[in-house]
């Protein structure tokens, strides 16, 4: 979930949808300490933006690269 531009009420309101499930939250820069209350914070440290937008770099070059290889493999069953 995301915090940024979400209200209070819709917090809240998935909070209780998902009830006891794992939860993540991410994108705490612009939240007000309301959102972060009903998010229920607990994060002892924040990720700068800066370090955030870095591994998601990482984690989308990744993801092209497993999609390159998924065409090599899926071409390769295709024209043996």
């Amino acid at each position: 979930g995301q915090t940024r531009g979400a209200t209070v009420e819709q917090i809240r309101a998935f909070q209780a949808a998902i009830s006891g499930l794992p939860r993540s939250w991410w994108r705490w820069d612009g939240s007000t300490r309301e959102q972060l209350a009903a998010a229920g914070n607990k994060a002892t440290r924040t990720v700068p933006l800066a370090e955030y937008q870095a591994v998601l770099a990482r984690a989308e070059s990744a993801e092209h690269k497993l999609a390159q290889i998924r065409n090599i493999i899926l071409d390769g069953r295709q024209n043996p």
